[in-house]
């Protein structure tokens, strides 16, 4: 009897192990190997870039000096036919987007390209209009990595944020910048006036924030504070004193 009994366990056992198994087996999730020699796992409707080049405002803390070289980071090894691009590429590159960021005090001095070991652009991909309100792509923000999401034209300039949305809805007292996904522009972005905000957040009916707009581009010596956005929202209210949104004003450079 005990013998039985404990074959039907061991029994039992190779029956869920396997199972197991094949339902591993049957999942096919595409890896790749990053530089730092760990895997990276591919999401769908996700593409992660195999290289991150910075150039322009790039300061080496190292030497002490501002580089006269773009600063160039592998991300991950191409696999098949795939090829990856050290070095910096044209705006018009099928392989490369070109972008510029903002939310620290040096941040749009840079311009940021991230490499792709397949073409970027595909045969329905037009070139931008260069429109208000156009879409050109949209990054999500994995960590510390910038990823790529979806592509709907092809911008042959350095793109600039046009929004930022957060996964979850925040309260405007949270401390903490919680973009997540953000949408870049081809369209051209106007510099903010003096008493312009430069990124404005609407509250939803719960009165939750998520996401804003980046209204203008702010004047040079100054830069749009949304990495520091803690205290900084700016609350304006219709007749009734009822708060419409909350904007953030551009701050004066440390340097």
């Amino acid at each position: 009897m005990y013998r039985q009994h404990n074959g039907s366990r061991c029994l039992v056992g190779w029956t869920t192990l396997c199972t197991i198994l094949l339902l591993t087996l049957s999942v096919r999730v595409t890896t790749a190997l990053s530089a730092m020699g760990y895997f990276t796992l591919g999401r769908r409707g996700i593409r992660f870039p195999c290289a991150w080049l910075e150039r322009d405002g790039f300061f080496d803390p190292r030497n002490n000096f501002v580089s006269k070289t773009p600063f160039v980071q592998s991300r991950s090894q191409c696999q098949g036919r795939g090829h990856c691009v050290m070095n910096w590429l044209p705006t018009n590159s099928a392989h490369a987007l070109t972008f510029k960021l903002i939310g620290t005090d040096d941040m749009h001095d840079y311009q940021f390209q991230a490499h792709f070991c397949e073409p970027v652009y595909e045969a329905q991909h037009l070139h931008c209009t260069k429109q208000d309100g156009e879409v050109a792509f949209t990054m999500r923000q994995i960590g510390t990595w910038l990823t790529l999401s979806s592509v709907f034209c092809r911008c042959t300039q350095p793109a600039e944020i046009t929004s930022i949305s957060y996964i979850h809805g925040v309260k405007p007292t949270d401390i903490a910048f919680r973009g997540v996904f953000y949408e870049m522009t081809c369209a051209p972005v106007r510099e903010c006036r003096a008493d312009e905000s430069c990124f404005i957040e609407t509250p939803n009916s719960d009165g939750l924030l998520y996401g804003g707009k980046v209204m203008c581009l702010c004047p040079k010596k100054t830069f749009c504070p949304i990495y520091f956005i803690g205290k900084k929202r700016v609350p304006f209210m219709d007749s009734q004193q009822r708060i419409t949104h909350y904007g953030l004003k551009c701050k004066r450079r440390s340097y």
